[in-house]
């Protein structure tokens, strides 16, 4: 597949360094030969495996795995969506106040960051539960 654009490559399922085969997932935005939705691959193998085809998937604000959950940042709308990521059920819609460029969680402290924009990019911690960031 030729994808014209791979966004919001998001932080890998394993977040151990001594693991050798980690699965990365990303939001494709745009495919020439195929279909939006999110994907994964492997740090062993670059092949792309469809893991949830649907437009609505489209994280043009970021997008980000965390405990079973899914969160995706609509850009168009200033929208956070949250997925349930054994159904791809949308859990729910929140407004936000500042867009994402992108987010990433991490595994340790169980946090999302994310890159916000606020009169320029600054760096911050997604609240989940109300849509906003902590600087």
């Amino acid at each position: 597949m030729s994808l014209v654009l791979l966004l919001c490559l998001n932080a890998c399922f394993l977040a151990n360094a001594q693991v050798e085969d980690a699965v990365i997932y990303g939001s494709v935005i745009n495919a020439q030969d195929g279909d939006s939705g999110i994907y994964s691959f492997t740090t062993k193998e670059a092949k792309l495996t469809p893991v949830k085809m649907a437009t609505e998937l489209k994280a043009q604000g970021g997008g980000v795995y965390a405990q079973g959950k899914y969160y995706s940042v609509h850009a168009d709308t200033r929208t956070l969506h949250i997925y349930d990521t054994d159904t791809w059920e949308l859990l729910e819609s929140k407004p936000m106040a500042n867009l994402t460029l992108d987010m990433t969680f991490d595994p340790t402290t169980k946090e999302i960051y994310g890159c916000f924009i606020d009169k320029g990019a600054v760096l911050g911690k997604l609240n989940p539960s109300d849509g906003t960031e902590n600087k």
